[in-house]
This record gives structure tokens, sequence and C-alpha cells, in this order.
């Protein structure tokens, strides 16, 4: 247990930048490149991060799990494949996205190879093997210095609209620092000096694909909502709609520190003590709700102050409607993200994807109704916080019944 707290503690410090640094990145990107050229960043990441969920295939969950649940130093055969599968993917991803890239005159094909060396970087991240054995504190102290060098160079070096390959380049960086810096670690645990052996399991390909279908569908989402609004709407409403989920997001980033540290714990926990394990896991479901629902009150009470700040003035009264509802978006994304994680636990992966596909149908056909009577933006906050309520009501259902 204390370990655990530990580890949260370490991991709390590291989100606890995360959530930092966005407001004060945001509201100087904003002023220096403008909020066109910050709209094609924030198409060009939303599709990086669904790269990452995308070459991940679930295996991180399922190596992580593996390894904590053994009482081994490590496990080469895991690592081997996590690591096989996850590059294999990455090289196919970026040669896609570099072939689509040809077609779109707004995006520069250099922030196109920018975020594709970072997205094979990060398939290549050997932090997984660190979070299974709960040995959290130095990965937590890289993660730190590559995020507060980089937002630091972006304050130095960041200054006008042409400056927006530099911004992303600048982005990014933490990622490859990470993988370098985590890589050379992993070369000084004992017992882990091996070679890279190419293996591809197809029994393992197999089983992360329950925990990658969900984590597909839920990072589809994202890049098919800002697709929708960059093409009913214009770039400067991708631009806003981003400001809001970005901000809901430093707030989401504060619950993953405890998800990261506890999946280890309670994946030990249920194989060793299994009532102790209930009691624990809802003890952390019922904080999560408190928290989360107190820190979106509070979103939307200091709404003018927050607009205010990362934007230079406060909303229109719509605009204003889409913050709102993507602040209390922040209560089933919070619950959902604990919540998959126990079901994963309790090995329900099966569960978890179709319930999220049928949050995905929901969110789609809402769309369609938005834009067939041409509703307006804040209504897209609605149609997700429609399926994302779903996810959550139905995923505590499972869980419960599951226990009992």
């Amino acid at each position: 247990m204390k370990k655990l707290i530990r580890n949260i503690i370490y991991l709390s410090g590291v989100k606890g930048v995360d959530f930092i640094i966005p407001l004060l990145v945001l509201p100087f990107v904003l002023k220096h490149i403008g909020l066109e050229q910050y709209g094609i960043f924030s198409i060009c990441l939303v599709f990086f991060n669904f790269g990452i969920s995308l070459a991940d295939f679930g295996h991180n969950l399922t190596a992580i799990k593996e390894i904590s649940e053994k009482d081994k130093n490590g496990n080469a055969q895991a690592i081997n494949q996590t690591l096989s599968f996850k590059l294999i993917c990455s090289i196919t991803i970026v040669t896609i996205a570099f072939i689509v890239s040809l077609s779109l005159e707004n995006i520069p094909s250099t922030i196109v190879a920018i975020f594709s060396l970072a997205l094979i970087s990060e398939s290549l991240s050997l932090a997984f093997y660190f979070q299974a054995k709960q040995e959290m504190k130095a990965i937590s102290m890289v993660q730190l210095f590559s995020r507060i060098l980089s937002t630091g160079l972006v304050f130095i070096l960041v200054n006008n609209q042409s400056d927006l390959v530099l911004y992303s380049a600048l982005h990014v960086m933490p990622n490859v620092i990470n993988t370098v810096i985590i890589f050379f670690m992993f070369c000084r645990v004992k017992d882990q000096r091996q070679k890279f052996r190419f293996n591809i399991n197809f029994g393992r390909i197999k089983k992360g694909w329950n925990i990658y279908s969900y984590q597909m569908l839920s990072g589809l989402i994202l890049p098919m909502t800002s697709s929708f609004i960059a093409s009913v709407f214009d770039i400067k409403a991708v631009a806003l709609f981003s400001i809001c989920q970005r901000i809901v997001s430093s707030m989401y980033r504060l619950f993953e520190p405890a998800v990261i540290a506890i999946f280890p714990y309670f994946s030990r926990l249920s194989k060793t003590d299994y009532y102790k394990f209930k009691f624990h896991s809802f003890i952390v479901m019922t904080s999560f709700f408190i928290c989360s629902l107190f820190i979106s009150v509070l979103l939307n009470s200091l709404g003018n102050e927050v607009q205010l700040y990362i934007n230079g003035a406060v909303f229109s009264n719509n605009d204003n409607k889409l913050y709102f509802y993507m602040a209390f978006l922040l209560v089933p994304m919070v619950m959902n993200l604990i919540t998959t994680r126990l079901l994963i636990v309790i090995e329900k992966e099966k569960l978890i994807s179709k319930v999220l596909l049928i949050s995905f149908i929901l969110i789609f056909l809402s769309l369609c109704i938005v834009y067939m009577i041409e509703l307006s933006l804040p209504y897209v906050s609605i149609s997700l916080l429609v399926g994302y309520l779903f996810t959550m009501i139905v995923t505590i259902n499972i869980y419960i019944r599951s226990l009992k």
C-alpha cells in the first residue's frame, strides 16, 4: 500500500505539471500563432493521439496486467511481443498518414513528419514495464524534466504565426526524450539486459483486441468530432472546441496518476484478496465521482475567469454554452477511465467494447442530427455528453453486477 501511495504521489507530480502547462502555454500560443494556426495544430494533435492509441492495440495494458500478476523480475517474451507489434503498427500508420497528407493543402508535410517521428518513438517506449513493476519514481522524474524543458523552449522560441512547425516539434519533443531515457534505464535493470527479438504472437493480438477495440472507439471520438466541426462549421470553431477540450483534458489528467498506479495494484489484489479488492474499488469509484463533479461545477462557476485567461476574452453566449456542456463532460470521462480499468482487471473486456460501440453510434447519430437540422456548435458537445454518459451508466452497472 505504501508503494502504491508513493507511486500516486510521483505520478501526481507529473500530472500536476501536465495540468499547469496547458494553462500557461495555451494563452501564449494563441496570442503568438493565432487561432486559425492553432486550429491546424489541434487537428494534427487529435490524429496523433489517435495514432498512439491505434499503435498500442491494447498491448500496453495487457503487458502491464501480465507482468504485475507475476513474481518474476520481468517478462522478456511479453516485452518483445509488445514492442514488435507496436512498431509494425506505428510504421503502417505513419505510411498511411504521409499518403493522406499529400491531398491536404492546409496541413504542412513537415508537421506530419514531426508527429510521425514522435509516434514511432512512443510505440517503442518501455514505460509500461516500470508501470507494471510499480517503479514510477525514475520515469516520473524523466517525464517532469522533458515537459518542463519543452515548455521553456516554447516560451523562448515561439514568436509568431510562422512558428507553427516549431511549436509542433516542441510539443512532441517530450515523447522522444522519454523513450530514449527510459530505454537506457531499462538496460540497467538487473536480469533485463537482453537483445530485442522481433516476436509476433497472434494469441496476444487476439487477447489485446478486446482492450484495443474500446480504446480505438474511444480514440475515434475526438478525431471524428474535430473533422465534423471543421467540415460543418469552420477552423475557428475547431479551435474553440479544442480550447474547451484542452481545459477539460487538463482536469482529466489530475485523475490519471491514481489510475496508472492503481491498475497494477488492483490486478494483483484481485488475485490475492478479492474482498479487499471489491471494497477498495468502490471507495475509488465514489471518490472519483465526487471529485470530478466538484471540478465540473467549479469550472462553470469560474467560467468567465477561465475563458478570459485562456482566450483573452469571454466567450459569446453561444460559445459559452459549448464551454458549459464540455465542463460537465469531465464527470463521465473520469468515471469511464476508472470503470474500464476495473472491468479489465476482472476480465470483462469484451463487454467494454460492446458498450463503447453503442456509445460511438449514439454520438455519430447525434452529430448527423446536428448536421441535418443545422444546429449550432454547442449541440456538438451535447452529442458527446450523451454518448459518454451512456457509457458511464452502463459500465458502472456491469461492474456492480459482475461483483455480486
